[in-house]
């Protein structure tokens, strides 16, 4: 026979901790790759007369410089690894680095490889 004097008795289910999918990062390496946006095409557009330059003959159309996908890295500002499309079947592989901005310098081209292809990994 129960004791009237007990407490009743509790069960209590835990639900299992639930997994989030989160981007995989190296620490000090360039984050996943992503979309172009408005932002990365501020940034490329700021440096399009050094990327031509620096491409010499290969910079495909010029009229055309729209970023299709890039990378970031942040150190002491940002680095950038960009897929920057220069006409129908033309792309280049560009790295930019942007200062802090307390520091007023404008962004500068590190890198630039021509003839890319859409296929290409960035």
């Amino acid at each position: 026979m129960a004791d009237s004097t007990s407490p009743p008795t509790m069960e209590i289910h835990q639900e299992p901790p639930k997994l989030v999918a989160r981007e995989e990062r190296i620490v000090g390496g360039f984050g996943g790759e992503k979309p172009g946006d408005d932002g990365a095409q501020a940034v490329a557009d700021k440096v399009k007369s050094q990327v031509l330059q620096q491409a010499g003959g290969n910079s495909g159309d010029a009229s055309e410089f729209v970023v299709e996908k890039y990378k970031t890295q942040v150190v002491a500002g940002t680095n950038y690894h960009m897929k920057i499309r220069s006409g129908k079947d033309n792309y280049l592989h560009v790295k930019i680095y942007e200062p802090l901005p307390h520091t007023k310098e404008q962004p500068r081209v590190t890198e630039v490889q021509s003839n890319k292809r859409a296929e290409d990994a960035l």
